[in-house]
């Protein structure tokens, strides 16, 4: 970080470089729309109320997004990815729960 580096999608580009700036943006991208789809699911079948559902996404992605993107370190940022990732198998665990 002597570089001045303040985010982690600065900082995975300048250390891994192209190919691991496009893995991180692909694991962001498909956890965006796994996501998508697991509360969609859930509204189609009455779970949920399509304004919960956005508000759930807008509220989990924008503030975790701009965190990473402007004040995460590498630590922190790890362990906002798993989250992240493991967010769509929450959300597909607990529909087959409420079945």
């Amino acid at each position: 970080m002597k570089l001045g580096i303040h985010g982690e999608f600065q900082r995975v580009l300048v250390e891994n470089g192209i190919l691991g700036f496009i893995l991180y943006i692909y694991i962001w991208f498909k956890s965006i729309s796994r996501s998508k789809k697991s509360l969609s699911e859930l509204v189609k079948n009455k779970m949920l109320s399509k304004e919960n559902s956005k508000f759930i996404f807008y509220s989990f992605f924008i503030p975790l997004g701009l965190f990473i993107g402007t004040e995460a370190s590498s630590m922190r940022s790890f362990i906002i990815l798993c989250i992240i990732s493991l967010l769509p198998d929450l959300l597909i665990s607990i529909k087959k729960n409420l079945k």
